[in-house]
């Protein structure tokens, strides 16, 4: 599906990256889902930062010879993501969280979007949440159909970067130097790693393209308070991702992506507030309260 009349088989290979870390009931369901994709991938690589044993022997279970595991003692996703990287056959590489579900044609839409989209680098996805995430996945909107491309330095923000649901030529990836390892969970700034690699691609000048239509599920295993604490993991990374940039000469990421999230954030608090909807300003103060310590906490690490 991904092979073009100029390209070779191994030029269009797709290989899948699944990042897990002691989640083997989640990775098992995930799994399940990219088995049953059609088109088949040329690989999936499931990179295991786990304590214990359990993801391997799901793994190991599947008896699936696309499957490859690829143990890590490192820990963070952007650390997972970059032995993917390194370990890929494909020339295209996707990835996806251990905590999604894909559809079966889920490689079709991006196969899709890459056609209808062949002067992008980068085809990212949408992500599904909420209690009816799995049954949305069925059907394709109007809305659901309707691609972005952003050329040139502009705010990876535009929409969601969702980089558990993205899709990237491996040279591009190559040529950045991969995902900054001190940003993505688990690492010292938890978060902002995918936004961080789109805003790199873009100021080398190329273009990304934002496609609805490469849609997965999020299963919602977090309760409401372990929702808020991610909130505040990706503000942090968000912060430190501002911060890096400042530091190294570039203020757009600060006025035109951090300062205005900023105050949008900042006028919804009472506005929620009024409403009595006391979850959002929750999560909308955790933001915040990370996006202020990842800004600070970077400044600090490199004075």
């Amino acid at each position: 599906m991904w092979r073009h009349s100029t390209r070779s088989r191994d030029e269009s290979a797709v290989s899948v990256v699944v990042p897990t870390r002691d989640r083997p009931e989640l990775l098992r369901q995930a799994l399940l889902a990219l088995l049953e994709l059609d088109p088949a991938p040329e690989e999936i690589l499931v990179v295991d930062q786990s304590s214990g044993t359990e993801s391997r022997e799901i793994v190991m279970q599947f008896e699936a010879e696309l499957l490859s595991y690829l143990p890590s003692s490192e820990k963070g996703l952007s650390r997972a993501r970059n032995v993917g990287i390194r370990q890929a056959k494909g020339e295209v590489i996707a990835f996806i969280d251990d905590d999604c579900i894909s559809p079966p044609d889920w490689l079709q839409q991006a196969c899709i979007a890459k056609l209808h989209h062949p002067n992008s680098v980068a085809w990212i996805g949408d992500v599904h949440h909420g209690p009816d995430a799995l049954s949305s996945l069925t059907e394709l909107t109007e809305k659901g159909t309707r691609s972005i491309t952003i050329k040139g330095r502009s705010n990876p923000w535009y929409r969601s970067p969702n980089g558990g649901n993205s899709f990237f030529m491996k040279s591009v990836l190559q040529k950045v130097g991969g995902f900054d390892e001190q940003l993505g969970q688990g690492s010292r700034f938890p978060g902002a790693e995918d936004g961080d690699i789109l805003y790199r691609i873009l100021k080398q000048g190329e273009a990304i393209t934002y496609a609805p239509s490469i849609r997965i599920a999020h299963l919602p295993w977090r309760n409401d308070r372990e929702r808020a604490e991610n909130d505040h993991r990706h503000g942090e990374g968000f912060g430190a991702w501002a911060a890096k940039n400042w530091i190294m000469g570039d203020g757009y990421p600060f006025f035109r992506v951090f300062l205005p999230h900023l105050i949008v954030r900042c006028a919804a608090l009472p506005w929620n507030a009024a409403c009595g909807k006391w979850e959002r300003v929750q999560r909308h103060g955790q933001w915040i309260l990370g996006m202020v310590r990842g800004y600070r906490g970077w400044k600090w690490n490199s004075e």
